[in-house]
């Protein structure tokens, strides 16, 4: 990737403290404030910098500038102003010149989701993923970026992989064009109907049948349009049980769209041309395309609705969950949301688009599997499933000293655990224990019926354990 080429440049190095607050230190180069800059300040964030280049958040970027451009070195650490939802955070700066590059550093252990404008990049560095932003502000306006983290679950080469391409994915959301109306089209050129010497126009086609024909047939299909909605109206939750709702409201589209184009284009006489960058339509088939486009628009949008989700275990053991974290995927949209004290979790403004669709959701519990689950989203709330997670295990190794020599009658156990190790004729031990690095467990060495060693360890080892022999 080319060098980029802001007016200025800000890198903001984050990191949460015990208290779980998000702190920043910062650090930027900033054109000349008193009189124009000459020439680019010229940013590295992928490519290998040459030799006029310098580091800049401890080599994250690295900096080419011009005469006049100042670098200020990092200051002291402030807190991140947080928006409403868990880890939800924003930071304004003013873009100046040609625009403001923002270069963020996540703390360890976390990604980005659901961010404002869409990030450019993504990488691994020192262990953390670094991303850089580059908002539309120029000359002096205020560029506001936000952002929410979560716990990343796989490698950071991999996440900062799986960035790049979400980010891609983005960019290219942001530039879709709809369908090209008559002189909106490029390609479009105006004819003019030729004229008669001495006769005035070219006369008009017939229509096939009567204007009364065309009115009556609108009037039937308005018709049918109304007493479908009345019946939609009346019959609402049980159309909803029995998932016809979508049908219902295409057949309610058509017979609208039937009714405004047979109205206009044959009792009324009207013209028109519909032309997108596949196909041409004319006369009634206009109308018809264009007033289908609006209703079916107008229908997917739709009211923005709320999300409760409850998780609860698949054994029965916790039918309510009171901790941990639910993700979900609304396509590009990643959003996350703390499970409260009551044993839910809210997702606010889900698109209309969304209901009765299947989503990905993503339950983060402890003692649980973080396994993605497929789900229908049928209503306002949601039932997630827990599968208990496997104990974790990790291998105890060690060696008693001195070498016992009754050792094939030493028994090694764990309080709690019915794993029972064995030591070999120099007193060395090796064997799978439930656990993980870093617990404290009891450990206790029997000699036949007799209790030698009795003391609190910390796994995996290598432990030293000071047996006497007989």
């Amino acid at each position: 990737m080319a060098p980029e080429a802001p007016g200025n440049l800000v890198v903001l190095d984050l990191r949460y403290n015990e208290s779980g607050t998000l702190l920043k230190t910062v650090e930027e180069v900033i054109p000349p404030q008193e009189e124009p800059a000459h020439g680019w300040l010229r940013v590295r964030f992928d490519e290998a910098p040459d030799q006029d280049f310098y580091p800049v958040g401890r080599g994250v970027v690295h900096v080419c500038q011009p005469e006049g451009y100042k670098h200020c070195l990092p200051d002291k650490e402030s807190e991140v102003p947080t928006l409403d939802g868990p880890r939800h955070y924003k930071d304004d700066n003013v873009a100046q010149g040609e625009g403001l590059q923002l270069v963020l550093v996540l703390p360890k252990g976390y990604t980005l989701t659901n961010y404002n404008p869409g990030p450019t990049s993504a990488k691994e560095f020192e262990g953390r993923i670094a991303v850089y932003f580059r908002p539309k502000e120029k000359n002096g306006q205020t560029a506001l970026v936000t952002w929410q983290l979560i716990r990343c679950r796989r490698s950071v080469s991999s996440e900062a992989r799986r960035l790049r391409g979400e980010f891609v994915r983005f960019r290219q959301t942001q530039n879709t064009a709809g369908a090209r109306l008559d002189r909106e089209d490029p390609d479009f050129k105006e004819i003019r109907p030729a004229r008669k010497s001495g006769a005035g126009a070219a006369p008009k086609a017939e229509q096939p049948l009567s204007p009364l024909a065309y009115a009556t047939m609108a009037l039937v299909g308005l018709a049918g349009a109304v007493g479908l909605t009345i019946f939609y109206v009346y019959q609402g939750p049980r159309i909803a049980q029995s998932g016809a709702q979508g049908l219902l409201s295409s057949l309610l589209q058509v017979l609208i769209a039937l009714a405004c184009a047979t109205f206009l284009f044959g009792a009324m006489k009207s013209t028109g041309k519909f032309t997108s960058k596949s196909s041409t339509f004319g006369g009634p088939a206009a109308l018809f395309v264009a007033v289908l486009s609006i209703l079916i628009a107008k229908g997917s949008a739709g009211e923005p609705f709320d999300l409760t989700v409850r998780a609860h275990s698949a054994d029965g053991s916790a039918p309510i969950i009171t901790s941990g974290e639910i993700i979900i995927d609304l396509d590009n949209d990643r959003r996350s949301a703390a499970i409260g004290s009551n044993g839910e979790a809210d997702f606010k403004g889900i698109p209309a688009k969304f209901k009765g669709a299947t989503v990905g959701v993503l339950p983060q519990v402890d003692g649980y599997k973080w396994e993605w689950q497929r789900l229908e989203l049928k209503g306002s709330v949601l039932d997630v499933t827990l599968q208990p997670a496997p104990p974790a295990v990790v291998r105890l190794t060690g060696s008693i000293f001195p070498a016992p020599k009754d050792w094939a009658d030493l028994r090694i156990l764990l309080d709690g655990q019915s794993v029972e190790g064995k030591v070999d004729e120099r007193g060395r031990f090796d064997f799978q224990v439930n656990g993980k690095n870093g617990d404290t467990v009891r450990l206790k060495i029997y000699d036949g019926s007799k209790l030698v060693y009795d003391n609190y360890q910390t796994l995996p080892g290598p432990l030293n354990l000071p047996v006497p022999s007989k």
